[in-house]
């Protein structure tokens, strides 16, 4: 009877453990969607951005055909053709800057994705490892038990 109770309570203990180790894998899940909403987020708020520089681009380039067409001097066409092509070097460094960061956040994401499916994976390996021995030590006792 002993043996029965002093299983029971290593059965207890462990499946404290058990449950510590669920909360750790819940909270790691919590943590990944969270940030998978925040990478989505931003996703969004990079291609928003994106796009409204390829807009303002396209104007841009409009403008400068516009001023290359129908300048009425030289001088006013190529004062055009500089600030429109001024203004598409900036549009142009801010594009290649957002596409730097979304490459970054694509990067982070793959990262987290990884960490998570180790984090599953090690969990899933240890509570399986850890029922296994409990099953086992169990059947042990019951079996002592029923010897005595």
């Amino acid at each position: 009877a002993e043996d029965n109770s002093q299983a029971a309570l290593r059965y207890a203990q462990e499946l404290e453990g058990l449950k510590a180790e669920k909360e750790k894998i819940e909270s790691a899940r919590q943590k990944e969607r969270e940030a998978r909403i925040a990478l989505g987020e931003e996703l969004e708020s990079v291609q928003r951005r994106y796009a409204q520089a390829t807009l303002q681009k396209d104007d841009a380039e409009r403008k400068l055909a516009a001023a290359v067409q129908g300048a009425a001097s030289a001088e006013k066409g190529q004062q055009w053709q500089a600030e429109i092509e001024e203004r598409f070097s900036v549009l142009e460094t801010q594009l290649e800057r957002k596409v730097v960061e979304t490459q970054q956040l694509q990067s982070e994401k793959a990262n987290l994705e990884a960490q998570l499916a180790a984090a599953k994976q090690d969990g899933q390996s240890a509570a399986e490892q850890m029922s296994a021995r409990y099953e086992a030590e169990l059947a042990a006792a019951l079996g002592n038990g029923s010897r005595s």
